[in-house]
C-alpha cells in the first residue's frame, strides 16, 4: 500500500483514469481495511467517443446495480458480466497530485453513478504477479 507522504486523509484528492483518458476526481479519498472510498466528480469535460459511452454506460449501470442490490428485488453480481471489458481490462488507475499511479483491481464501484460515492481496491503486486484473469 502506497503512503502518501504530506497529505492528510482527509484532504486527499485523486485522479481516476481509464487508460489515457482523465474520468474525473476522487475527493477526500481514503482507505480502510483495503477498499479506498472518496466522492466521484466525472470530468465535465470529455469526448462523446464509443469508449466514453461505454464507461458512461458503467457508471450508470453500477449506480443502478447498486440501488437494486439494498431494494427487496435484489441485484446478482453476475450482471457485471455485461461489462466484463471494462472490468477486466486492467486499464484503471488514480494519481495523485505528485504523479503516483496506483493500478486499480478490476473496476471502481459507482455506486452514484458519474457523481457521488466510489470505491475500489488497489491491485497489489502479488495480484499483477498471478496476472489478473479470475
Amino acid at each position: 500500500m502506497a503512503t502518501f507522504v504530506g497529505q492528510s486523509r482527509d484532504q486527499m484528492t485523486l485522479e481516476l483514469w481509464y487508460a489515457t483518458m482523465l474520468l474525473g476526481h476522487v475527493e477526500e479519498a481514503f482507505e480502510h481495511q483495503g477498499t479506498w472510498f472518496g466522492n466521484f466528480r466525472g470530468a465535465t469535460q470529455r469526448s462523446n467517443d464509443r469508449l466514453s459511452c461505454r464507461l458512461d454506460d458503467f457508471m450508470d449501470f453500477c449506480r443502478d446495480w447498486y440501488v437494486r442490490a439494498g431494494s427487496s428485488g435484489g441485484a446478482d453480481a453476475s450482471e457485471f458480466n455485461a461489462f466484463h471489458d471494462v472490468v477486466r481490462s486492467g486499464l484503471w488507475y488514480t494519481t495523485t497530485q505528485d504523479g503516483l499511479r496506483t493500478k486499480i483491481s478490476d473496476a471502481p464501484m459507482f455506486m452514484d453513478g458519474r457523481n457521488g460515492e466510489i470505491s475500489w481496491t488497489v491491485l497489489s503486486e502479488r495480484n499483477e504477479a498471478q496476472g489478473t484473469e479470475r
